[in-house]
């Protein structure tokens, strides 16, 4: 006789253990016998493909709700990979950050920083921009040297290792010194929380600060 093999997810067969009985049976009868045993194969064949098409449909899903949730979260890091450019074309190409850009050209110290170093910079976010005074802002934009002496307070001429051990005053490209803090789980410039680890460049380095450094008034 022909028995069926409940097929797995990986296998769907009809076996035959034994001869056809010598019993007299019909020709039709045997085909009509195979036909049955054949749908019912064909039938446990198509519930397997169903189940695993619907793991393979479940599992597209969890993924695209992982990625999508990667996607929404906000970026608050920066590879810690070592660009071969100059540390602003690196701070440039990031295209998060236009309106430091934009400022340290309109202040002249483009070529400066991008031929010079080795500089670490504090880069205030655009949010950090966004919080200044409009007078503030407006008032460094009307008076270059002003201005100039603003975005120098953020660059330290020399590379900061991102230790404990190296907390303490830096001294800045403006002249003053400002006071680096960094703990277990946290790094502050004068208190402004710094939101990224440091990115190398070829000429230094930079990290994002949640706030503009206003230097001393002299």
């Amino acid at each position: 006789m022909l028995q069926l093999v409940v097929p797995s997810d990986n296998e769907c067969m009809l076996k035959s253990t034994s001869t056809v009985s010598s019993r007299p049976t019909s020709r039709m009868a045997i085909r009509v016998a195979i036909i049955a045993l054949g749908a019912v194969s064909l039938g446990a064949c198509a519930s397997s493909s169903t189940r695993t098409t619907d793991t393979a449909v479940a599992a597209t899903a969890e993924a695209t709700a992982i990625e999508s949730t990667v996607a929404a979260a906000p970026d608050t890091t920066l590879p810690p990979v070592a660009s071969t450019a100059d540390v602003l074309t690196t701070i440039e190409a990031t295209g998060k950050y236009p309106t430091f850009v934009k400022l340290v050209n309109q202040a002249g110290l483009a070529d400066s920083l991008k031929t010079g170093g080795p500089f670490t910079i504090a880069v205030p976010s655009e949010e950090a921009f966004a919080a200044l005074p409009a007078e503030t802002l407006a008032s460094l934009g009307a008076d270059n040297a002003a201005l100039a002496r603003v975005l120098k307070y953020h660059v330290v001429p020399a590379l900061v290792s991102p230790d404990p051990a190296a907390s303490g005053p830096a001294p800045t490209l403006e002249g003053s010194t400002i006071e680096v803090l960094f703990t277990a789980t946290n790094a502050t410039i004068n208190g402004a929380l710094v939101l990224t680890s440091p990115r190398p460049t070829a000429n230094g380095a930079f990290v994002v600060i949640d706030k503009v450094l206003l230097p001393p008034k002299k």
